[in-house]
C-alpha cells in the first residue's frame, strides 16, 4: 500500500501514472504555508494515525525528505520493522544537505534493514555502530532512469519539446538545494550565465522549481540569454531524456549525480559537499562549488580535457530493486522480522 504525505505533490502525480503506482491513502500532510517543523508534526501524526488503522508488515522508505523521516519515526512508534532504501550516505556536515543529512542520521536510528547503494555507504554505516540489516544494493534511482530509458521514446520527447535541439547540443542546468538559497544561489545562476555566453553554440536547459527562493535568482539572471531555456518542471521521461543526450549537467541534485552516469554523462556538482563520493572517485562527476568563479572553472578545465565518464555506475546496475524485494521475503519467510545480517 502506498502511503502519500504531499510533500511534492506536483511533482509525484505524474510519476504515479507512469510506473503504475495505485494511489492509495493521500494524507494531504503539507499544509499552505508550512514550514519544516510543521510540516514535520503533521506527517508524524498522519502517518501515526494510518499506521494504527492498518495492519502493515513493514514500512520502507527511501531517500531523505522529510517525508521519510516521519514515515520511519512513525513505523518505529508503531513497532513495524522499518526497511530504508538508500541507506549511509553521509557528506559529513550534518547541516549541507540540510535536512537531508540529518534526516538521513535519524532514519538509520529507526531502521531494522539498511539497504545501501554503495559500500561506502555501507561503511558509514558501520562506523556510526550500526552491524546487522546492512546490505549493498545498488540504489533503486538507477533501477528507474534505465527502466524508463528503455521502455518510453526519451528521445522523441526531447525532440517535440526542444527541437532547437535537433541541431545543437545542451547543457542540462538544475539548482533547488535549501543550503544554496541567497548569495549562493545567485553565484550559480552567474556561472551559468557566464557560461552560456561562452557557449553560445551550446542550448542551455534549466528547468525551474517550484520553490521561488530556488528558481527567482535563476529567473532574474537567465531570462532574455538567447541560448538558455527556463522550463517548468519537466517530466520524468523528458527529464531522462535530456540527461541522456546532454554534453553535460550542470546540477545540485543528488538523483542527477546518480542517473548521468547510466549515460556516460559528465556532472559538475554545483555544491560544496557531496554524500555521493562514489561518482567523483570513479571520475563520473566533480565537485564545483557554489562561487561563480568555481563553477566556471571546473567547467572550462573538464572541457579542454575532452573527459568523458566511465561506461560504469558506480551507483547500481538496475537491479536493486529485485535485490531489495528478495531480502525483505527472504526475512518475512524466515521469522517474520528482518533476516539477520552483517554484510
Amino acid at each position: 500500500m502506498g502511503l502519500l504525505t504531499g510533500q511534492h505533490d506536483t511533482l509525484l502525480d505524474p510519476l504515479i501514472g507512469l510506473f503504475g503506482f495505485e494511489r492509495r491513502i493521500d494524507l494531504a500532510a503539507r499544509k499552505p504555508g508550512d514550514t519544516l517543523t510543521g510540516f514535520a508534526a503533521h506527517g508524524l501524526e498522519q502517518l501515526g494515525q494510518c499506521l494504527d488503522a492498518e495492519a502493515f508488515d513493514a514500512v520502507v522508505v527511501q531517500g531523505d525528505t522529510t517525508s521519510a523521516l516521519v514515515g520511519a519515526l512513525a513505523g518505529a512508534y508503531a513497532g513495524i520493522p522499518v526497511a530504508h532504501i538508500e541507506a549511509g550516505l553521509r557528506s559529513g556536515e550534518r547541516d549541507n544537505p540540510f535536512p537531508e543529512d540529518l534526516n538521513r542520521r535519524m532514519i538509520a536510528e529507526t531502521a531494522d534493514w539498511h539497504f545501501a547503494p554503495t559500500e561506502g555507504a555501507a561503511q558509514n554505516l558501520r562506523r556510526e555502530g550500526f552491524d546487522r540489516g546492512i546490505y549493498v544494493v545498488g540504489n533503486t534511482v538507477v533501477d528507474a532512469a534505465l527502466w524508463v530509458a528503455d521502455m518510453t521514446s526519451t528521445e522523441e520527447l526531447v525532440r517535440q519539446r526542444f527541437p532547437q535541439l535537433r541541431e545543437r547540443p545542451h547543457v542540462l542546468a538544475t539548482a533547488h538545494r535549501r543550503e544554496s538559497f541567497g548569495r549562493p544561489m545567485e553565484a550559480i545562476a552567474e556561472a551559468i550565465a557566464e557560461i552560456s555566453l561562452r557557449e553560445s553554440g551550446t542550448a542551455f536547459i534549466v528547468p525551474l522549481h517550484p520553490n521561488p527562493n530556488a528558481s527567482q535568482p535563476l529567473v532574474d539572471r537567465l531570462c532574455g540569454i538567447a541560448n538558455v531555456e527556463l522550463t517548468e518542471p519537466l517530466s520524468y521521461p523528458l527529464t531522462i531524456g535530456l540527461v541522456a543526450g546532454a554534453r553535460m549537467i550542470l546540477t545540485d541534485s543528488g538523483g542527477l549525480q546518480e542517473e548521468a552516469p547510466c549515460f556516460g554523462v559528465p556532472v559538475l556538482v554545483l555544491r560544496d559537499v557531496t554524500e555521493r563520493p562514489e561518482g567523483i572517485e570513479a571520475g563520473c562527476s566533480r565537485l564545483a562549488g557554489t562561487t561563480t568563479k568555481g563553477i566556471v572553472e571546473v567547467f572550462e578545465r573538464w572541457k579542454m580535457e575532452g573527459h568523458r565518464p566511465p561506461q560504469t555506475n558506480p551507483y547500481g546496475d538496475g537491479r536493486s530493486g529485485e535485490r531489495i524485494a528478495s531480502i525483505l521475503l527472504h526475512g518475512w519467510l524466515a521469522a517474520g522480522r528482518p533476516a539477520s545480517s552483517a554484510a
